[in-house]
């Protein structure tokens, strides 16, 4: 029975590489960066086995799974607008996921780390797990003029204060790659098939993004007896050396707090970063970029004045 069913198994894998290669010799060389996106479709395909439960997180609406499905092989949406209703640029799929008006953008970045806080705390416990932990609070002398009626001593009215510096990250969790440090996550999604991107792999993409993040986070976090780890992920669903590695964790935390099998709870934690990423990648393209108090006025003007 179980040398049946590795047949089995052998078969149906050998199935979907044919299809897969048949698929890639249909594109050829004109469609280099649809290959790309296909070859990529091969590692982002865990939310397309989903049964979607409220209950898990797991439901798509039509048009989110739709929408990321034309992306995972290349395809444009169907029903695009021409234009960007924030910039007035020509609107297309790249612009979508990089336009930085109307806040998406950061709407898309807060979609994936509440997601890692609900992973977290499901691994850890909610009171482990904090929202913008601050990671650099160095004290600067600086010479600022005190006002007229403000004592000074002698005749000098300048007087050396102390301007706090500070920079955030997205969120701290005690207690997880050890049991006496806590760690600093900083999250980011980014487009593999952007204008800086094309002629770039995907590993040197995401490797030189966690790069970044380290370079400017690491040493701070390191002089407050902190760790940092960087989680980077792509528009499809890439995700990054470090993230997972902190994949990999959590699920090992999770399963033993769970009792289930790691490899259950694992494919769990992947599929609800893969959901956070089609929503967050469905918000780019179909939200509206205007700005609320734009559409409509703060308050009701009430012109009887039954107000």
């Amino acid at each position: 029975t179980i040398e049946a069913k590795r047949q089995i198994t052998r078969e149906k894998l050998s199935y979907y590489q044919e299809a897969y290669d048949y698929l890639i010799e249909q594109i050829g060389t004109k469609g280099k960066y649809d290959r790309r996106a296909i070859e990529r479709a091969k590692e982002t395909g865990i939310w397309l086995s989903l049964l979607p439960t409220h209950y898990n997180g797991t439901v798509l609406s039509p048009s989110e799974f739709k929408d990321f499905l034309h992306i995972r092989y290349g395809l444009t949406p169907k029903n695009l607008p021409d234009e960007c209703d924030g910039c007035n640029e020509k609107f297309s799929v790249q612009h979508a996921l990089c336009c930085k008006k109307g806040g998406l953008v950061i709407q898309r970045h807060d979609e994936l780390k509440y997601t890692m806080i609900s992973v977290f705390s499901t691994a850890v416990g909610p009171s482990q797990v904090k929202n913008e932990p601050k990671i650099q609070n160095s004290s600067k002398s600086n010479n600022k003029q005190q006002p007229s009626n403000t004592k000074t001593k002698g005749n000098n009215n300048k007087n050396t204060t102390q301007i706090q510096s500070e920079e955030r990250g997205d969120i701290l969790v005690q207690r997880f790659w050890d049991n006496v440090t806590p760690t600093v996550f900083d999250t980011r999604i980014t487009d593999l098939d952007g204008n800086s991107n094309k002629d770039k792999k995907t590993e040197a993409i995401l490797n030189a993004h966690e790069e970044e993040k380290k370079k400017k986070y690491l040493p701070l976090c390191l002089k407050q007896r902190m760790h940092f780890t960087p989680l980077v992920a792509s528009t499809d669903g890439i995700l990054g050396d470090e993230f997972a590695r902190t994949v990999q964790r959590v699920a090992a935390m999770t399963a033993k707090k769970w009792d289930k099998p790691y490899s259950q709870v694992c494919a769990y934690v992947k599929a609800r970063i893969s959901i956070a990423i089609a929503r967050s990648t469905h918000l780019c393209l179909r939200g509206s970029r205007i700005p609320t108090k734009l559409i409509c006025p703060r308050n009701p003007f009430w012109e009887d004045g039954t107000g």
